[in-house]
């Protein structure tokens, strides 16, 4: 959805997306990718609305994030972000959408994007999952170790982390005022089968208080577990929070 509720952005497994006018019913603008592979996780559009996001679904081979100017009904860029190792279903774009996040699956490597000069770099981060804080300085990070940590954008500097858990991070989201992150935990395959008597311990939603200030520090501050969402008994791979917060 648009920020404002009244567009839509989707995207086919043959490679069409769909710009939709949710109120008219009606296509406002339609692109065909480019790619031989057929395969995306999903679709993101920028908090003002101007841009709109095609994710890859990289494990399954796919490389490209696609991204558009739904406004010119146009295509701006295309990222190949798998070239460097970064086989990633995970993405996030900050809300001033100048500068897109591709972590890593594999390597504890995630590449900044600059998107209005076109430049990239990378930074050291432990997580597959990704999302920036309102103030687009800093990001929040879910670990293969369950671990939720903060880092500075501009320099990677680790701010504040978590207690770990048994299984990995799977999805998050940061409260719109960007003071607490819900982390939900995933059991993949290869993993052990949970135990049956603390499934909903185990898979029970996490919600995190970030520290009063994230200014660099000598030592990162401990994120405080304020308290457990319990009910769920099998992974957890997508989190939001409602608008307002609450």
């Amino acid at each position: 959805f648009s920020p404002d509720g009244r567009f839509i952005l989707t995207v086919n497994d043959d490679g069409s997306v769909r710009y939709w006018d949710v109120e008219r019913e009606k296509i406002v603008h339609s692109f065909t990718l480019d790619s031989e592979f057929n395969y995306y996780a999903g679709t993101q559009i920028s908090s003002d609305g101007r841009l709109g996001l095609v994710r890859p679904n990289t494990e399954a081979g796919n490389p490209t994030v696609y991204i558009f100017d739904l406004q010119a009904g146009k295509l701006l860029r295309k990222l190949n972000v798998t070239e460097k190792g970064q086989a990633t279903g995970h993405i996030a774009l900050s809300s001033d959408a100048r500068t897109l996040l591709v972590p890593a699956l594999l390597h504890q490597k995630t590449t900044v994007y600059d998107l209005e000069k076109g430049t990239e770099r990378q930074i050291t981060a432990n997580g597959a999952v990704v999302s920036f804080l309102p103030d687009n300085r800093y990001a929040v990070w879910g670990g293969k170790d369950g671990v939720v940590s903060v880092r500075d954008i501009q320099t990677g500097k680790l701010v504040a982390t978590s207690s770990n858990h048994k299984y990995p991070v799977g999805g998050m989201s940061v409260a719109p005022d960007g003071r607490v992150v819900l982390a939900g935990h995933a059991r993949f395959s290869h993993m052990p089968a949970p135990n049956k008597e603390t499934l909903k311990e185990d898979f029970a939603i996490r919600v995190w208080q970030l520290p009063e200030s994230l200014w660099p520090k000598t030592t990162a501050d401990r994120i405080a577990e304020a308290s457990r969402l319990k009910g769920h008994s099998d992974s957890i791979e997508g989190l939001a929070w409602s608008a307002d917060g609450k």
